[in-house]
């Protein structure tokens, strides 16, 4: 079966989440009001389970030095999302809804490893702000055309962002249909 870590109007600060795909992959959600879970990276960690809300809502806050990385389309979770240091990776998140606020000494890197338009689906959520750094890195274009693994903000909210943003591959969309619309 699934492990759990369900969340109850509750607050949490762990060192970092780790988790694999399958049938017994690992679920995090707030059951009732919101709750904040805080990732105060000690080392690099990947998580490829579920995020979600589940009767409650969700916000993450990713600190500390290193890397925490969220993958797979079961990262759901509507609760905003405070990157203030270090990197927080969204791979293939395509059911992302949050908010993000990138702080100053944080890093969002967002990577879409499907190419073609079927990759055009949102990884980095409701809105951008912040001034720290993006990172894009989507699966690489045929020369000459816009195949490449969209990044694409959510159209609604858009990007209020001050910081740098490195387009290293791929495309950055905000509309998911103009590939130089930011």
């Amino acid at each position: 079966g699934n492990a759990y870590m369900q969340l109850y109007s509750a607050n949490e600060t762990v060192s970092g989440v780790t988790g694999a795909p399958g049938a017994g992959a690992a679920v995090l959600e707030s059951k009732s009001g919101t709750s904040t879970f805080t990732i105060n990276s000690t080392s690099n960690c990947a998580f490829d389970g579920y995020v979600r809300n589940n009767g409650g809502t969700l916000a993450l806050v990713k600190s500390g030095l290193y890397t925490q990385t969220l993958v797979n389309a079961f990262v759901t979770y509507a609760g905003a999302t405070t990157i203030d240091a270090g990197t927080l990776i969204l791979r293939n998140t395509t059911a992302f809804g949050s908010a993000i606020a990138v702080n100053a000494s944080g890093t969002l890197h967002a990577e879409r490893t499907v190419a073609s338009f079927a990759s055009r689906s949102a990884i980095m959520g409701a809105a951008i702000t912040g001034s720290g750094t993006i990172n894009i890195n989507g699966t690489a274009n045929t020369p000459g055309t816009t195949d490449g693994g969209w990044t694409t903000v959510g159209v609604a909210a858009g990007l209020n962002f001050s910081g740098t943003i490195n387009v290293n591959s791929g495309i950055l969309s905000r509309d998911n249909v103009t590939s130089d619309n930011i």
